[in-house]
């Protein structure tokens, strides 16, 4: 162990032993700055604390020692002038430290030689990692995977030998020392180097980069302030990264590349005390950092920043220096991205300052308070910048800026104080997003809401429209404004409001114009009120403007749902208005005024459904919504008798195919009211089979709408009457469809009505229909439907399993059997099978001899389970004796008595007895038993198993 490492270890030794109350003894001291010098490598600190002892009286003991230390570390350093001094005072001091220290000078000692060896290797480590540098790239720009971890391997020893390798580096970088390698590789051989030097750091490197920084190019300060950015920066390094951010620039190259070091390498707190620096370039680059990590900073720090800095961040934004108010712009705006609120206030005192800048990007305000205070800063800061500014270029400025904090903030804490401050934003034209002040509407009095009213045109058509359903229910005092705007769009030729736009579309033939630029809003205000006047308003409107029939129409069918009913009669003249040149109302907005009118329940509209079919509702194919029709299924407000007098008025009309195409659609529709089924009906009789209603088939809803009755009709019923006529005169089709929706009741009721369908029309769905609801059929109807081709399959399945029918029928069942078709004679024989039994015998054999497969299959399977019923009944009519006789019974009964605990005379007489049953079921329980420990069962178990087995093979035996 050489003499350097046993006082290395001394000193740490010395550390931790000393007792507290001597920590402040020359020794102690002198240990420490070895342990700063050594172990923590903060040669900067060891400096000071060994000239702190040298400078100190009443430590001459260790004068010798600590003037060897550092003399030595300076030498190392190569610092021999200010080393030299040193050691000779330590020479002068005698004994071992001063032949150390002549050692030294002369170049003999251990710490010179141990001191070259670590030059030596970091310089050629240092020659190693810009040779791996100039190593070939792959496809991708990229070193091979190798030599990227041969690069690493050798970054790592440097960092380890630390100052040595200061010293090698240092000689590497003059003032305008920068590489200039081939295309492919240009500055790759040296900029890893420079980052090593800003993670090494030491004085060697610190003075090199220092006059690099003064004196150098201005490609060469470029370059190693880039390779500031790509690195950590050790800690005596930092005053070289101040002096490249303070440094002229005349080409403003340098300074970005410095500021970008301070943004990720510098804390925060360093940087906090930097914004006061006398140097502009590190005052701007320190504020440019604190935006760049503001959003990692907790609240409170944010805050308390603000709060102590705010007046050097606002004189900022004055400064002669543009990098100095760019970075106060920059950390305002990252204020107003990230709080806190207070950092906004900074940007509404000098907004007027920044017309033309792009800051905070896209704010997202959802921390921000804003109080009566916040929103009247905001519209002061409105008037200050003047009225708002749009062009098209894309660019985001202040007015967009301000506009962003309005919209996006969600705590708002608004008063009636804050009323005035959105009245003042939306007169200098800071409306374009309203969203935030649907607040000063719920909040304003009624002359304030007529001023915000008047606004209305400042704001963008489709961004009012996200306002409806928040609006508050208008005042009718209102009124007056939202006729002034709308009177003033009309008379204007601007593309927002009052034009018709040229989109078109053809509707039955003719061009139909839309007015999608009319302030619809304002009339949803108006509707809003559900004021009298507003729909007489609304109506004259329509009856003037044919470009707001639409609008209107839709806001009066509201105001109809909401039992306004001055809304009706305009309802009534638009329900059958025809349109002029440019402008008709489509089918599903006359399907809206339809539905209005029908819930409203309104009488008078009654003789205009008729037209309003003519001119067109909504196609149910088209639209899965209530149609026409399906608002006088429900839904409407008519009492009965209007009921019936809608319903008659268009199936009596020229409507009515139209209603009954209605009618057909079974999307989850309405069924047909109950009160005016009859009619319903009536309708189909007098249509006859021909029509195109009629043959699409009998409605669902109609014939649906009978399920909903429980019970019989009164025979004085009119729907009862109906009921019977149509089944007795309709298309035999459409009188099954209905017989088959009968409720059980009804159906019953019209027994004889279904008997006569049956024999009218032979379609055997009937025999079903009426066998399934109870209803007798005589014996000359099942021999009717038996010879039937149509009926006799319902009829098979059908025919009543008792009763005198059967003997009756028993021959054309049995004819069936012999049926050409081979389906029939299946059926037939299922049939005499469930009917008849065992007596079906001799019926079914002949089909064994079929020629058909099939049928052969079906006669042999009905035999086997007319064979297995019989052996059922006969098994179990000798179980209810409660005596079993076969063998297999026998022997399970004896090994029950033969188990394990029961009496050893019952268990010897059990399998004794088993012996003479020959039962071979029971040899692997006889097995078990000859392992008994009993030997005498065991014994009597070995005799059975010999007499089952002998028994077995005797001549004769039963297998």
């Amino acid at each position: 162990m050489n003499r350097t490492t046993r006082t290395g270890l001394l000193a740490a030794v010395l550390a931790v032993v000393t007792p507290a109350q001597d920590a402040s003894t020359p020794q102690a001291a002198l240990a420490r700055a070895q342990l700063l010098e050594q172990q923590e490598g903060d040669l900067a600190q060891a400096e000071q604390a060994y000239r702190a002892l040298l400078a100190a009286p009443d430590a001459a003991a260790v004068h010798p020692a600590a003037a060897l230390r550092l003399g030595a570390m300076l030498w190392r350093l190569e610092r021999r002038e200010d080393a030299r001094p040193l050691l000779e005072q330590a020479v002068a001091g005698g004994g071992a430290i001063a032949e150390e220290a002549q050692a030294l000078l002369q170049g003999q000692g251990p710490d010179a030689q141990q001191e070259a060896a670590r030059q030596e290797q970091a310089r050629m480590l240092v020659q190693r990692l810009y040779y791996l540098l100039q190593r070939p790239l792959d496809g991708e720009g990229k070193l091979a995977n190798e030599d990227r971890e041969a690069v690493a391997h050798v970054e790592k020893k440097l960092d380890t030998i630390g100052a040595s390798a200061s010293i090698a580096l240092a000689q590497w970088f003059g003032p305008n020392t920068v590489f200039k390698l081939d295309a492919v590789g240009s500055d790759r051989g040296i900029m890893p180097l420079s980052s090593a030097a800003w993670r090494i750091g030491h004085a060697p490197l610190r003075e090199a980069l220092l006059r690099v920084a003064e004196q150098g190019s201005v490609e060469a300060r470029v370059f190693h302030a880039e390779a500031a950015t790509r690195t950590s920066i050790a800690a005596d390094m930092e005053p070289v990264l101040l002096r490249f951010a303070a440094a002229p620039d005349p080409t403003g190259e340098v300074w970005p590349q410095a500021r970008n070091a301070f943004r990720g390498r510098l804390p925060f707190a360093r940087l906090e005390s930097l914004v006061q620096d006398d140097a502009p370039g590190v005052r701007a680059a320190a504020l440019s950092g604190l935006a760049y990590q503001w959003s990692y900073q907790p609240v409170p720090a944010r805050e308390a920043l603000i709060a102590e800095l705010g007046e050097l961040i606002r004189a900022a934004t004055r400064s002669d220096d543009r990098r100095v108010r760019d970075g106060a712009w920059e950390l305002i705006g990252a204020c107003l991205n990230h709080g806190p609120t207070a950092g906004t206030y900074l940007f509404f005192d000098e907004i007027d300052r920044a017309k033309d800048r792009v800051i905070g990007g896209g704010i997202v305000a959802w921390h921000l308070v804003q109080d009566d205070a916040w929103l009247q800063a905001a519209a002061a800061a409105a008037q200050r910048l003047g009225p708002a500014v749009f062009d098209n270029s894309g660019s985001s400025r202040s007015y967009d800026t301000l506009l962003a904090l309005l919209d996006s903030a969600q705590d708002r804490r608004w008063g009636q104080g804050s009323v005035e401050a959105v009245i003042t934003l939306l007169e200098l034209g800071y409306g374009r997003r309203p969203n935030w002040w649907i607040n000063a509407i719920r909040l304003a009095d009624e002359g304030q809401l007529a001023r915000l009213l008047r606004q209305a045109p400042r704001v963008a058509e489709g961004r009012l429209t996200q306002l409806m359903s928040s609006w508050r229910s208008l005042p009718i005092t209102a009124l007056p404004v939202l006729r002034e705007l709308v009177g003033d769009a009309m008379r204007s030729a601007s593309e927002s409001f009052g034009r018709p736009s040229s989109e078109h579309r053809q509707v039955r033939g003719k061009s139909q114009y839309i007015a999608v630029r009319v302030p619809q809003q304002v009339l949803k205000w108006a509707a809003d009120t559900k004021h009298p006047n507003a729909a007489t308003w609304l109506g004259e409107l329509a009856a003037a403007q044919p470009t707001l029939v639409h609008h209107c129409a839709l806001l009066l069918a509201d105001l109809a749902d909401a039992k306004v009913v001055e809304a009706l009669p305009p309802l009534r003249s638009l329900l059958v208005w025809e349109g002029n040149e440019e402008n008709e109302l489509n089918e599903r907005e006359r399907n809206r005024i339809f539905a209005a009118l029908t819930k409203a329940g309104d009488v008078d509209a009654i003789p205009l459904f008729p037209r309003a079919y003519e001119l067109g509702l909504a196609d149910p194919h088209q639209y899965p919504l209530p149609v026409g029709i399906d608002f006088l299924c429900e839904g409407h407000g008519y009492q009965e008798a209007a009921l019936q007098q809608c319903w008659q008025t268009l199936l009596d009309s020229a409507a009515a195919a139209s209603v009954f195409r209605d009618l057909n659609q079974e999307q989850d529709r309405p069924l047909v009211p109950l009160p005016v089924l009859d009619l319903t009906i009536d309708r189909l009789i007098r249509s006859g089979p021909t029509t195109s209603t009629i043959k699409s088939g009998l409605p669902d809803r109609v014939r649906s709408a009978f399920a909903e009755l429980s019970a019989p009709l009164p025979e004085a019923s009119s729907l009862l009457a109906a009921t019977r006529r149509f089944l007795g005169v309709a298309e035999p089709e459409l009188a099954v469809q209905l017989f088959q929706r009968l409720p059980t009741a009804l159906a019953r009721q019209l027994g004889n009505e279904g008997l006569a369908l049956l024999r009218r029309t032979g379609d055997g769905r009937m025999v079903y229909e009426l066998t399934g609801n109870g209803i007798e059929l005589t014996i000359d109807d099942w021999r009717t439907a038996l010879q039937s081709a149509s009926m006799r399959t319902y009829a098979l399945e059908h025919l009543p399993a008792a009763g005198a029918v059967l003997g009756a029928v028993r021959p054309n069942i049995e004819a069936l059997l012999r049926d050409s078709e081979q389906d029939i004679r299946i059926e037939a024989c299922a049939a005499m099978q469930r009917l008849f039994g065992a007596d079906a015998v001799p019926a079914l054999l002949p089909l064994l001899q079929d020629q058909d497969e099939d049928v052969r299959k079906k006669a042999r399977e009905a035999l086997d389970q007319l064979r297995q019923d019989a052996e059922q009944r006969a098994f179990w009519r000798e179980a209810g004796t409660g005596i079993d006789l076969r063998p297999q019974a026998a022997a399970s009964k004896l090994l029950q008595q033969a188990k394990a605990g029961e009496p050893k005379e019952q268990r010897l007489l059990a399998v004794r007895s088993l012996a003479m049953l020959g039962a071979a079921e029971a040899l692997p329980y006889l097995i078990d038993l000859t392992k008994d420990q009993d030997q005498e069962l065991a014994a009597a178990a070995r005799a059975a198993i010999t007499a089952i087995h002998q028994r077995g093979a005797a001549p004769g035996a039963t297998k």
